[in-house]
């Protein structure tokens, strides 16, 4: 079965994949890595295959339940990805996006799992800021002086700060989504 082209085919696949990808049996041991896991795990195949993936985890308590939630033998598989916090070989921790499946054999047997795993570190990041830099925002807006009505591109009101709030008698819950030119 390993020498079909049909093998290679999806070797070269996995193999090119900028995703790091993991296949392990139905106790979550690792069988395979491509080259992208030694890219973001710091492992080498060599080291990785053979031992119980929970190691990539950053918290064991996530290890166990992914176990219970998504890979064991008696759970569909679920293919909607999930975030995770994963630790590298050199201790570092990063968000990753993980997508997991059960692997079947010919006969429909779940044999074991695969997951791909993408670091997000830089988007969870990115969020962060972005609702750090909208608390900045309020805060000001609600500190300033002067009436101010934010609208979306449609000119429906968005936010009412409390000078606009005093000024024209709607609470910001009445005011938003209300046409501008109506408060």
């Amino acid at each position: 079965m390993e020498d079909s082209p049909q093998f290679f085919e999806h070797q070269f696949i996995l193999q090119a994949m900028g995703d790091a990808i993991v296949a392990t049996d139905p106790e979550r041991r690792i069988l395979w890595t491509n080259p992208a896991f030694t890219r973001l795990f710091q492992y080498s195949s060599e080291e990785a295959v053979g031992t119980s993936s929970s190691f990539l985890y950053s918290n064991p308590d996530d290890f166990e339940e992914q176990g219970r939630l998504r890979y064991n033998m008696n759970v569909l598989s679920d293919p909607r990805p999930y975030e995770m916090l994963y630790r590298k070989k050199d201790g570092q921790t990063f968000w990753g996006e993980a997508r997991g499946a059960a692997i079947a054999n010919d006969r429909g047997d779940r044999i074991g799992f695969t997951v791909a795993i993408r670091d997000i570190t830089r988007r969870k990041q990115l969020i962060h800021d972005l609702h750090l830099e909208k608390e900045q925002w309020f805060v000001t807006l609600k500190s300033i002086g002067d009436a101010v009505i934010t609208t979306d591109e449609s000119r429906l009101v968005t936010y009412l700060n409390p000078i606009a709030e005093e000024l024209t008698g709607w609470s910001p819950d009445e005011a938003r989504g209300a046409p501008l030119d109506r408060i």
